[in-house]
């Protein structure tokens, strides 16, 4: 179960590990090194879109945590809109309710 563990990351920058891979290459097979220089390349894209994500993920945080107050706004300008202003101020939640004095009539 020691391969799930979590590693702590290495403290140098991915160029510098993967050009500590290339000391275990082979000097004369010319196609290592472009297969080891193509991974570099997807490594730098891979990491330019883990941060592109990283920061869509904090928009998007900052605008779930927004979302209650921007709820409350609008439904505030609705009750503005359906309530006439007069009434608005001192009623704020008007809702009419059947008279419960009249009696049911029996049949």
């Amino acid at each position: 179960m020691k391969e799930f563990e979590k590693k702590t990351p290495s403290r140098e920058t991915p160029s510098e590990g993967m050009k500590g891979l290339s000391k275990f290459l082979p000097m004369s097979d010319a196609n290592y090194r472009r297969r080891l220089t193509e991974y570099e390349v997807q490594v730098q894209d891979l990491q330019a879109y883990v941060h592109s994500l990283e920061a869509e993920t904090g928009r998007l945080r900052k605008k779930l945590e927004d979302a209650p107050k921007e709820f409350m706004v609008l439904e505030n300008k609705l009750r503005e809109a359906i309530l006439p202003p007069r009434t608005a101020s001192i009623f704020p939640s008007t809702r009419t309710r059947p008279s419960t004095s009249c009696p049911r009539v029996a049949r």
